[in-house]
């Protein structure tokens, strides 16, 4: 495997061996996803991660979305936990996908009644299912099993979430529209910017969210004071203290 191994060089000077599957793989264009990933996976989270990317719903978000010219796999790589997707060259979409696009974009008024009306019972059959209990009978050997299976339906539930993002993202398309038409070159990369860049309010909040996930361990302790009761506002000026090193 190790002609299949190419060791880049980070800006502070570490190595970042990545993996392929095929010599060919290095020469094509991978794009880290640092807006839903900002972080790297636990091997958990990157086997869980590459079965949505497999998933119906979401390949057919992503080919739309992006553009791609037909549905096919979105392939994934994830060197050290670091999420990367390949981005295939762009073409003209084929039929299925053209008319796919415009169910999509006919779809996106009445969203909220499909919604409830096919995909929320789905998605909350499969949240009651997870949610079993009797997992805790079972010898390895069923647990194994259980537990791979586990992880495609709740694969399966997210991608449900996909079919719903498509037309939502459907009703952007004429700010899209609008953007080509005043900045020319420049209106694709504007539009992106306003709805999916750092400084749209959403990415942010996503970054905030994961950058508490990763300190709140280290400041529970902290902040456990059972016999004080808390108010919400003196919650959060508790949590302020903390992060800065000051005392509650």
């Amino acid at each position: 495997m190790a002609e299949l191994t190419t060791v880049y060089k980070c800006t502070n000077g570490a190595n970042f061996p990545v993996q392929w599957q095929s010599p060919e793989d290095g020469q094509l264009n991978w794009v880290r996803d640092a807006s839903h990933f900002p972080y790297p996976l636990t091997p958990l989270a990157v086997d869980f991660t590459r079965r949505v990317y497999e998933d119906s719903g979401y390949r057919h978000f992503w080919a739309w979305r992006r553009g791609f010219p037909t549905l096919g796999h979105v392939r994934t790589t994830y060197p050290l936990g670091f999420v990367y997707r390949l981005v295939p060259e762009p073409a003209e979409q084929d039929a299925y996908l053209q008319e796919y696009g415009r169910r999509v974009v006919e779809m996106a008024p009445s969203i909220r009644r499909v919604w409830k009306r096919e995909w929320e019972p789905q998605i909350r059959a499969a949240c009651h299912w997870l949610q079993r209990d009797d997992y805790l009978s079972m010898d390895l050997p069923q647990l194994t099993t259980y537990l791979e299976h586990c992880m495609g339906v709740a694969a399966g539930a997210y991608g449900l979430t996909f079919l719903s993002a498509t037309s939502m993202f459907a009703c952007g398309e004429p700010l899209r529209a609008l953007c080509m038409k005043e900045f020319g070159g420049d209106g694709e990369k504007t539009f992106v910017t306003l709805t999916e860049g750092f400084s749209n309010e959403s990415t942010a909040s996503d970054m905030a969210l994961w950058q508490l996930a990763r300190t709140a361990p280290a400041y529970y302790l902290k902040l456990r004071q059972p016999s004080r009761k808390r108010t919400l506002s003196s919650f959060w000026v508790s949590c302020t203290r903390s992060m800065e090193g000051r005392s509650s």
